[in-house]
């Protein structure tokens, strides 16, 4: 095989693997902002850090995408208590499993 193609192959994968490994960690250390930046880094960086240029990364993105209910899950909880805290006039209840606002 052709060295140029080998290394190219070998630097994908190594990129989604350390994007799977990105995405454990910030589940294990309950950073939540580092999972909303990894499940849409263009948008994510364009609103919170103001770059109109930001990257895409849609094709790492898609590693997770059969994962969206249960990160949503996960992360609900911390933006309930974000909205609770800075938004305070919104009425947040629990309904057995669900919010309603």
């Amino acid at each position: 095989m052709d060295q140029g193609k080998k290394m190219l192959i070998d630097n994908m994968i190594g990129s989604k693997i350390e994007y799977l490994l990105n995405f454990q960690r910030s589940i294990d250390n309950e950073n939540i902002p580092m999972i909303y930046q990894l499940l849409d880094s263009a948008r994510y960086n364009s609103l919170i850090n103001g770059w109109s240029q930001a990257d895409d990364n849609r094709v790492l993105n898609s590693l997770v995408e059969s994962l969206r209910f249960e990160l949503a899950e996960f992360t609900a909880p911390y933006l309930i208590d974000y909205l609770k805290k800075y938004f305070p006039f919104f009425k947040i209840q629990k309904n057995k499993d669900q919010y309603i606002l």
